[in-house]
């Protein structure tokens, strides 16, 4: 909120923060937000320039949200609201919303509608202008707009969002309908004659109050087109036998279009009107010719009229036939009276789908929905095709591109991007081959902006659609100071992937891909670290390399043997074939030297690894907390020698800022070091603030800039003494958080929760993150994973320490199950980051692993 007010772009503070939080729309405002990159920027360095995207692309961007929503942009300031005014006024802008359930109830008026939305899954309120809308009844529903009739059987088409409503054409000139007038000239009843045009019912006209016309006379209205736009039919379905009259736009009567009855629901195609009947017959009339004849599509293919029929054309263009069931037993009525069985509530029993095949001059039975699997399907169907929804249809890449439109976190990006060039909602039967060069022209720095929302699967295959999609993936990937919002994952190796191959499990997927990964074989080397998606490994000779597991870039860093406590052994051949391993620190000698095999130095000497920075910029530092004693040394890109940091020691976890080396002990100590700096010297920034080293304790700082401090406690429990030690599972049974606030006396103070925060801790560099930026992480947990160094050096066949978390009821539970990762090399936390990546985005490369 903060951010948003200094940038300019927030009028109403209030308002935007609703925006942000709405599941519907985060990741566009976010796309907003960042076109100027200051939703990753300090607060303190926030521009008041603004946001200024170009109007078609706003309206574009706001196109896809829901309602609620997009009403709340249009609140949010001057340039939003010209965007939001523009695209409400443009006859020809296609608006994708979920439908949604529109009533009334006693509870809010007789004045306003409650809607329901599906997306969202809550009701709102809407204001609707008189008559007051629960003295009327509702007898239809297209292009958002309702029909309804008031309490003079008189016809309006209403629309609830903007409260803008229509007239129709008196129902006196509806053919069954004469208006009866008093002796003062004023309508005060109807003769209602019930005939048709060949036939005329034995019952004679009756008379009518105003308001009992409606009951008797009207079933269901169709529009042809939203009435908007000022060119529209509208099309009656009413009694007696159900007939059919319409109305054009400006007509001051309604035209009867006999002679056939028992129609039952409508379809438009521009001017064609397509017409089922209850027994299961199809016309099809051209309201906009000359003379309106009717032409038979489809004969009658059932002799009752016990079903319910609907019409629909389906995405792909096929003509369906929809029959509803609701037939009660007859042990469910034998016994009431009429009274009684008009209060008996129907239910709808079962729903078969058809094709209509006019090839064949019939209907194929497509299926049956029993009355369990009923969620009000048929109606759904019918509002979808008269919202004017449509899946997409004009992609080349018609496979990969539904892979990607199916993604749960980048489908609203995606249709963005298709809907550039107004196709995804473009009439199918239309439709032509799109080539790659047609595909949608965004400007590339907004496709950048745009991509650089999504998780890493979707980002790589968006960068295979096309060429354009292409160029602005790679530029993104090759761009040092891009945003990537990237999920954690959890990092692993496999014997069923393989030993030159990595498991990614994502935590915003919920799936697992395989990652191919250069040599060294990935199985034979130990992690040490992970930080800005790159992981630090050490292979068989004990050295180090940077490695992107996502792009396959590797850094060697500086040989082994120019750590401190480090000599190379070489034999008679002048081959490097052990290290003498001295294990002092700069104030104590702590043990015997010892002579080591090349791939055991790792075992005895590393603990772990941390990066100042992203290694593909060039410029980082990386620092290594080591034995013996968990001692401090560091290395600059570049450099050909570690640097050793004496004289502390017990050193657990690191923190950078800059240049700027945040180190904390076993003790809680905090350390400060200038990496950058010409002469290096220790800065405390915390003392010490326990006596024993049981618990591991990490150091983080949170989203609002608090620096935390963790203390993580675990224990083997109970037991079978007959066991190894090392077959033991060890568990986290604790985890403490601290704010380090240097105005208290005990510098540290305990916190009950970490609110919206979630915590990452392991072998990984720490983080902390807020949920309501991640909404596939749990809110107020620590995902954690094993970094104990006795049990990640020695113990390697034990079952890792890894799961969620839960802060309120301190109990853990697994992250997937079955596991899916060997116990060595221990898996870490990765936040993927695609930079540099210089091979081809192919499933070749990042691949559902199907076998798990």
């Amino acid at each position: 909120m903060e951010m948003c007010w200094r940038s300019g772009n927030m009028l109403f503070r209030g308002l935007s923060n609703k925006i942000l939080a709405s599941s519907a729309c985060s990741l566009m405002m976010k796309a907003l937000f960042r076109r100027d990159g200051f939703l990753h920027r300090s607060i303190s360095t926030a521009s008041s320039e603004g946001l200024r995207l170009p109007q078609v692309i706003m309206m574009q961007i706001f196109s896809l949200l829901e309602i609620p929503d997009l009403v709340r942009a249009g609140s949010v300031c001057a340039l939003w609201r010209t965007a939001y005014t523009s695209l409400c006024a443009a006859v020809h802008c296609k608006l994708q919303q979920t439908p949604c359930l529109l009533y009334t109830c006693e509870s809010i008026g007789y004045r306003a509608m409650g809607l329901y939305s599906l997306a969202e899954k809550k009701a709102y309120t809407l204001t609707v202008p008189d008559p007051p809308i629960r003295s009327r009844e509702v007898i239809g529903s297209s292009y958002g707009w309702i029909i309804t009739a008031d309490e003079r059987s008189e016809l309006q088409l209403l629309n609830p969002i903007t409260g803008d409503q229509i007239a129709l054409p008196s129902v006196t000139t509806i053919e069954q309908v004469e208006p009866i007038y008093d002796d003062a000239g004023t309508l005060c009843k109807y003769e209602y004659s019930r005939y048709g045009a060949d036939w005329i019912s034995d019952t004679p006209p009756e008379i009518l109050d105003l308001s009992a016309l409606r009951d008797y006379l009207f079933y269901k209205a169709f529009l042809s087109s939203d009435p908007s736009t000022g060119d529209y039919f509208v099309v009656l379905v009413h009694l007696p036998e159900f007939q059919l009259s319409f109305a054009m736009a400006g007509d001051v009567e309604w035209t009867w279009l006999p002679p056939h009855t028992l129609y039952e629901d409508c379809q438009f195609q521009g001017s064609l009107l397509y017409a089922t009947t209850s027994l299961g017959e199809i016309h099809m009339y051209d309201l906009g010719a000359r003379a309106v004849a009717r032409k038979i599509v489809l004969d009658k293919v059932k002799p009752s009229v016990s079903e319910r029929i609907y019409i629909v054309q389906d995405p792909s263009g096929e003509l369906l036939q929809i029959k509803r069931s609701d037939v009660r037993s007859e042990d469910e009525y034998k016994y009431l009276s009429v009274s009684e069985l008009c209060k008996l509530p129907k239910k709808t029993t079962g729903i078969k789908v058809h094709k209509v095949d006019l090839t064949s001059e019939n209907v194929q039975e497509g299926g049956v929905f029993q009355k369990e699997e009923i969620q009000f399907w048929a109606v759904l169907m019918e509002m979808c095709w008269r919202s004017g929804s449509r899946t997409m249809c004009n992609l080349l890449f018609g496979g990969l591109a539904n892979k990607i439109l199916a993604s749960s976190t980048c489908s609203l990006i995606m249709k963005a991007l298709f809907r550039r060039d107004g196709y995804l909602h473009r009439s199918i039967t239309a439709a032509a081959p799109v080539a790659v060069s047609e595909a949608p022209c965004l400007p590339q720095d907004i496709m950048m902006e745009i991509f650089s929302l999504l998780e890493i699967p979707d980002l790589v295959r968006a960068g295979s659609v096309c060429s354009s999609w292409r160029a602005a993936y790679t530029s993104l990937c090759a761009t040092a100071h891009s945003k990537l919002q990237q999920t954690p994952c959890l990092l692993y190796t496999s014997e069923s992937i393989g030993d030159r191959a990595m498991g990614l499990y994502s935590l915003a997927e919920k799936k697992a891909y395989t990652l191919t990964i250069p040599d060294p074989p990935i199985r034979s080397r130990e992690v040490i670290g992970s930080s800005y998606g790159w992981i630090i490994t050490a292979d068989e000779r004990s050295e180090l390399q940077l490695l992107n597991p996502i792009t396959g870039d590797q850094i060697a860093l500086p040989s082994v043997t120019t750590i401190e406590q480090v000599e190379p052994i070489y034999d008679d051949a002048d081959t490097l074939c052990q290290y003498e391993y001295s294990r002092y620190s700069a104030g104590c000698i702590v043990g015997t030297t010892v002579i080591l095999d090349l791939s055991e130095l790792r075992d005895y000497l590393f603990y772990k690894a941390f990066l100042s920075s992203d290694p593909s910029t060039g410029d980082y530092f990386v620092v290594l907390i080591h034995l013996p004693r968990f001692q401090l040394s560091f290395a600059r890109a570049g450099d050909v020698e570690w640097t050793w940091l004496p004289p502390h020691t017990l050193y657990q976890d690191c923190q950078f800022q800059g240049s700027l080396l945040y180190a904390t002990t076993s003790l809680g100590e905090i350390h400060m070091h200038d990496l950058g700096a010409p002469a290096l010297a220790r800065k405390i920034v915390l003392d010490k603030v326990k006596s024993s080293v049981s618990e591991r304790i990490y150091i983080v700082q949170a989203p609002s800039g608090e620096l935390l401090q963790i203390k993580r406690s675990a224990d083997e429990g109970e037991y079978d003494s007959t066991l190894e030690l090392s077959k033991v599972p060890k568990n986290t049974t604790s985890i403490k958080v601290h704010k380090v606030d240097h105005t208290s006396e005990k510098n540290l103070v305990e916190v009950d929760t970490l609110y919206e925060n979630v915590l990452f801790i392991g072998l990984n560099q720490s983080l902390c993150l807020c949920a309501k930026e991640y909404p596939q992480l749990l809110p107020n947990h620590v995902y954690l994973t094993d970094d104990d160094y006795l049990d990640v050096s020695y113990y390697k066949d034990r079952r890792r320490d890894i799961g969620e978390f839960d802060l309120e009821s301190n109990s853990i539970k697994e992250i997937v199950s079955p596991q899916l990762w060997s116990n060595s090399p221990t898996p870490v936390w990765l936040v993927p980051n695609p930079r540099r990546m210089n091979r081809l985005a192919s499933h070749s490369y990042i691949s559902t692993d199907i076998s798990q």
